[in-house]
């Protein structure tokens, strides 16, 4: 090869090994982005993006700006920006003025050299507050609404004198409330609708610099419905005490809707409420046309996107029945947001929807803020509250209550502030009383929840209210409250120097300080001074009504403070009976009488500790596996004796719940148990009757079995609520006696001779055990690889270790004839006999204090079961000999010492110091 042809080939191969470094090089760093805010007024924010490089090798292909009120961008928007100018500042507007926003970065690019690629890029987030708004806005008000009814569209001209920045603007519509308006919502600076009411907002909200039009849609409104429509918008409005809040609304605008087809079914959403984080719906069907419903043609639709969800495009959940009322339960899709649901039915021609209702699934419906919802009751150094605790999970609530001040926010531990606890620590609604008030002073009352979390309050300012100067007339508290009667009364304190002609009360369902002249009342047949009742009737059930005790003299008439109450619901369940069957366990029988036209869909008990009147929502409950009219029973388990528990029946219809009559019980804690001792032939041998406590376990050495017989089978029973209880028993057998003609427990070792000095085995100490506590019985228990059941004390061993008085070794064996030392013996006779402390009894033994058995022998020597020496040791590692076990026992067992008669054993004579105790517990060997 020539010199020129090695050139050129060496040539290609560089050009080569280049262009194959090129095509698989690795892709250069990728860019970096560090926002930075450079303005920042009421309603904008500018920010620079400040990249590190300007598209080297890469090329973006798409790009935002995000932006939330929470660093957890919930609810976020983003501004997207033009690829090409992603180096150029972005101004985010229609920002509300001092509120809290987040923001960041997210691009999309691709490499620009082979092999293309495509990454995703985003920066940190940046946090900024926006100014106050400073500068006046005038804003004009709203002209009228012009409603095309065809296309069901409205338009809205907005006149403005001066420009301005709306922070909410929209049409509100209402099937129900004539003068459809809206609040402030704190937390979105967005109007809420009031009740009945609903809105859909125009979007974008825009600065407003002339007058202009702005054009908001409502679709799909329903056959045979009357409509309110109304334009609003809520604006920045400045004045010479600084900047505040204005609405202006167009005048209300009157729309029936035309029918689409008089086949298709006429809907009404009745509710949708939130709670433990679930969304319960019910729905009514007004028509049906000329066909009936379809199988599983009700539900509810539900969006948090469209104000008027269709079953199109939107969330379904079915309620899985044809009648006209129907109701299901479903989980919101997220926990926050307006969640839109609509009821709806479905025939073979066609769909009708009911009205949405705004759901707010902020935190899932499982937190919310407590409220004062009334000041019920006031007196001269008293008054009376409602409150309301919503569910606060996943918090969990130490504590509710009433603060009371004579400064406008009183809280918990302030000065000069007085705290009043509800005494419930669950989520409900809930009267709180106070007293030992100042009388004539201006107080303030705010409710509060205590959560593991904090402290929170019902609002910022509380509740004004006057306590009396004087009070010569008291409204009782009323009693006896059914669906239609209640008990109310009062009490005259003093008519001054006039006679007292008649006293009574007045109520009302509407007037909250109702009078003779503007309400019911009630006149009582007793006059003058001091206390008197009256029965109010005819009331509507479940309804607030407002009372307040009265009397009249020649000068007209005076009137004690205001008290609320509500009449219960209208009943169709009785509880009949509470029974205590079993430790912790009820039987609650009652009755459902009829429902009139509703199903039962379920029944049961609802139950709380706390609860004075439960419910299901708020409670415990067991439901019946049964459903339908008549009697049914509930077994409750798991209860704790001796605490007084709040009990209801109730039934669930088409119509809801409805709940009997509350019961108090309290589950007993103790027993007078009666045993009775039978033969097998069922003859009667002896009774005894003994006091213990439900859940506690018997064994024979409980019972006080007659003499001459024994368990036919090995005892143990635990205490339920049974009242009676039979056990059977067969004579004892012929056995050895001791000198006293009492059944022996232990022999000699071999003919006359007891052995007294030597050491004790562990078989014999069990079976001593046996002989004065088992009875007898064959106790098939743990075996142990060297006691076989032929050995003579099987039984004796299974027994004394099934009940834990002693116990064997870690390698399987008990090692029957291994001794025993005195400090075991004491562990095994507190056990065997359940001796407890005797403090009245000193013990003063010098070598216990730091042995691990001190606390056995102590209780031993108290109870006058064991010994020391003379010199006051007890040397608790001694092997314990044949004498002193047998004394002890003894000792335990009180048996007689007296009439011994002459000595059984050669080795035990009358002086020896353990001659009584032998001569009455042993035999000779035979």
């Amino acid at each position: 090869m020539t010199v020129r042809k090695r050139f050129f080939l060496l040539l290609s191969l560089v050009f080569s090994a280049l262009f194959a470094v090129s095509a698989f090089a690795a892709d250069p760093p990728p860019p970096t982005v560090a926002p930075s805010l450079t303005q920042v007024t009421d309603t904008t924010a500018t920010f620079a993006p400040n990249f590190d490089s300007k598209g080297y090798y890469w090329t973006p292909t798409t790009a935002y700006l995000v932006y939330a009120d929470n660093p957890n961008y919930t609810s976020s928007q983003k501004q997207s920006i033009n690829p090409g100018d992603i180096w150029q500042p972005v101004t985010i507007e229609r920002l509300a003025p001092n509120r809290n926003y987040w923001a960041k970065l997210e691009i999309t690019y691709v490499v620009t050299h082979l092999p293309t690629r495509t990454y995703n890029l985003a920066s940190t987030s940046l946090f900024f507050t926006t100014k106050t708004a400073q500068t006046p806005q005038n804003v004009g008000n709203v002209g009228s609404i012009d409603f095309n009814q065809t296309a069901k569209t409205a338009s809205f001209t907005f006149n403005i004198t001066n420009g301005g920045f709306p922070i909410d603007m929209g049409v509100l519509w209402s099937t129900s409330n004539l003068s459809p308006t809206i609040t402030e919502d704190s937390s979105s600076g967005q109007g809420v609708p009031t009740t009945g009411s609903y809105k859909i907002n125009s979007a974008p909200v825009v600065p407003i610099t002339s007058a202009g039009t702005y054009t908001v849609s409502l679709n799909e409104l329903s056959s045979y419905s009357a409509y309110t429509l109304r334009g609003y918008m809520k604006y920045y409005d400045a004045t010479s005490s600084g900047p505040s809040i204005a609405t202006v609304y167009t005048a209300p605008y009157q729309y029936s809707g035309s029918a689409q087809s008089t086949s298709v079914p006429v809907v009404s959403t009745v509710s949708a409420v939130l709670s433990n984080g679930q969304i319960t719906a019910s729905g009514l069907v007004s028509y049906t046309g000329s066909t009936p419903l379809v199988q599983n043609g009700t539900g509810f639709v539900y969006s948090y996107v469209l104000p008027l969800p269709e079953l199109t495009n939107s969330y379904n959940a079915p309620a899985y029945n044809n009648n006209t009322n129907f109701q299901t339960s479903f989980a919101p899709p997220q926990t926050t947001g307006i969640l839109y649901v609509r009821a709806y039915a479905t025939n073979t021609y066609g769909t009708g929807y009911g009205a949405a209702v705004p759901v707010d699934t902020s935190n899932g419906g499982v937190g919310g803020k407590v409220s004062l919802q009334s000041v019920d009751f006031v007196g001269a150094d008293t008054a009376q509250f409602t409150i309301y605790v919503p569910v606060q999970s996943p918090a969990y609530i130490i504590e509710s209550g009433v603060c009371v001040g004579k400064s406008q926010a009183p809280a918990i531990d302030g000065v000069n502030t007085l705290e009043f606890k509800s005494g419930k620590t669950t989520e409900g609604t809930f009267s709180v009383s106070a007293s030992k008030l100042e009388k004539n002073t201006a107080y303030y009352a705010r409710a509060y929840v205590k959560t593991n979390t904090g402290t929170y309050y019902s609002d910022s300012v509380g509740k004004p209210f006057n306590t009396l100067k004087e009070e010569t007339i008291l409204t009782n508290e009323v009693k006896d409250i059914t669906n239609t009667t209640a008990t109310a009364g009062g009490k005259v304190a003093s008519g001054g120097d006039y006679a007292i002609r008649s006293r009574g009360v007045v109520y009302s369902k509407t007037n909250t300080t109702p009078e003779i002249t503007n309400s019911e009342y009630v006149q009582a047949d007793t006059t003058g001074e001091g206390e008197f009742n009256v029965q109010l009737s005819n009331l509507t059930a479940y309804t607030d009504y407002y009372v307040r005790a009265y009397y009249v003299t020649v000068n007209g008439y005076s009137y004690g403070s205001v008290r609320k109450f509500k009449t219960s619901e209208i009943s169709y369940v009785t509880l009949t009976n509470v029974k205590d069957t079993n430790s912790g366990e009820l039987t609650v029988t009652a009755n459902i009488q009829n429902t009139i036209n509703y199903n039962v869909l379920e029944r049961g008990v609802v139950y709380s500790q706390t609860n004075t009147s439960p419910l299901v929502t708020d409670s415990y409950y067991r439901a019946d596996a049964n459903v339908g009219i008549g009697d049914y029973s509930v077994v409750i388990q798991n209860l704790t004796p001796g605490v007084k528990y709040y009990i209801k029946a109730y039934v669930k219809t088409n119509a809801g719940y409805s709940y009997s009559q509350v019961k108090e019980y309290t589950p007993a804690s103790s027993i007078n148990l009666k045993i009775n001792y039978k033969l097998a032939n069922g003859t009667s041998v002896a009774e005894e009757t003994i006091t213990t406590a439900i859940g506690q376990t018997l064994y024979a050495q409980n019972l006080k079995i007659p003499s001459n017989y024994k368990l036919e089978s090995a005892f143990e029973y635990k205490v339920v609520g049974t009242d009676t209880i039979t056990i059977v028993v067969v004579p004892l057998e012929p056995s050895g006696t001791n000198a006293l003609g009492e059944k022996a427990v232990i022999k000699g070792i071999g003919g006359d001779v007891f052995s007294p000095d030597t050491t004790i085995r562990r078989i014999d100490v069990v079976k001593m055990l046996y002989e004065l506590l088992g009875n007898g019985l064959t106790y098939d228990g743990k075996k142990f690889s060297d006691v076989p059941s032929s050995l003579d004390g099987y039984n004796a061993v299974n027994f004394a270790t099934a009940r834990g008085i002693i116990s064997g070794y870690e390698d399987g064996t008990f090692r029957p004839n291994n001794g025993l030392t005195r400090g075991e013996l004491a562990v095994i006779l507190v056990k065997a006999y359940n001796l407890s402390a005797n403090n009245a009894v000193n013990v003063s033994l010098t070598d216990i204090s730091s042995h691990w058995a001190r606390t056995y022998i102590t209780i031993g020597v108290q109870n006058g079961a064991i010994a020391g020496y003379e010199d006051r040791t007890y040397r608790p590692d001694r092997q314990v000999t044949r004498a002193e076990a047998v004394t002890m026992f003894s000792k335990l067992s009180k048996r007689s010492t007296t009439a011994l008669g002459t000595a059984q054993f050669t080795d035990v004579p009358p002086t020896h110091w353990a001659y009584p105790y032998i001569m009455n517990m042993a035999v000779p060997t035979a």
